[in-house]
């Protein structure tokens, strides 16, 4: 019976979402994206005004200003071009 119960406890773990001090998670409408580009997604976001896949997104709360987050899995970057 314990193996069957230990994955799953592993699976609720990977499941439950990181909070900021306030308590918001990185859905939160007080919560803000920031991406980090390579040096020529930089490039084209900012000089050329073209999207771009972020490498890494960070989610910060704007009420207690912590970064509490981020994501770095390709599917889930793609939401923040």
């Amino acid at each position: 019976m314990k193996d069957s119960e230990e994955p799953s406890e592993a699976e609720s773990s990977e499941e439950e979402l990181e909070l900021c001090f306030c308590g918001n998670d990185r859905f939160h409408y007080m919560v803000t994206a920031i991406p980090t580009f390579t040096t020529w997604g930089h490039f084209w976001v900012v000089l050329m005004g073209v999207s771009a896949n972020p490498i890494r997104v960070d989610f910060q709360c704007r009420v207690c200003k912590e970064k509490f987050d981020f994501t770095t899995k390709q599917a889930e970057l793609k939401q923040f071009i």
